[in-house]
């Protein structure tokens, strides 16, 4: 990120390919994580195209380890701006696309289950290996790949009290 623009691209494609290399001749390490209880942060069961990470947030987890209020608003940025900088290191482009806050669409409570952030990856390519300054190179091969995630202009169906027929939601932007 510090690298003059007119540089950024071609160092961009130099490093993806250093880290191909890497890949290839197996100088990757296995992806080895703490126990769930010194994260200060996981990501709860789900499907993949969205990525949930929930904090681990003092009286709310188990064994919390954030304390609501602003330490809980500085991991948030924390967490988005080190997520941005990940490269997927197959293609050189940023492996996502987004972090966005679901506090941001729903109205919380303190004891609700949904994940705190949503990482919006870039599914152009598969992502099995990322890269970023800070983390290093991190590879997680997949053995079980998906056929593909749900489109954007999916199908929204609701029924009940107060659901009006037949509504337009076309204006609306996909998440």
């Amino acid at each position: 990120g510090r690298l003059p623009e007119r540089f950024d691209g071609p160092a961009r494609r130099a490093l993806t390919r250093l880290l191909q290399r890497r890949m290839a001749a197996g100088d990757t390490p296995p992806l080895e994580l703490p126990p769930r209880a010194e994260r200060r942060w996981f990501s709860p069961p789900c499907d993949e195209p969205f990525g949930p990470i929930r904090l681990n947030v003092v009286g709310r987890e188990f064994q919390g380890r954030i304390q609501p209020g602003d330490e809980f608003d500085e991991a948030c940025h924390h967490l988005r701006e080190e997520l941005l900088n990940l490269v997927n290191v197959e293609t050189g482009e940023p492996a996502v696309l987004d972090v966005v806050r679901s506090d941001s669409f729903y109205t919380r409570r303190a004891d609700d289950t949904l994940p705190d952030m949503w990482v919006v990856w870039n599914s152009e390519r598969p992502v099995e290996a990322v890269y970023s300054r800070r983390v290093g190179l991190i590879v997680q091969r997949q053995t079980h790949w998906r056929t593909g995630d749900h489109p954007a202009d999916g199908i929204f169906l609701a029924s009940g009290p107060g659901i009006a027929e037949d509504v337009d939601l076309s204006p609306l932007d996909p998440v």
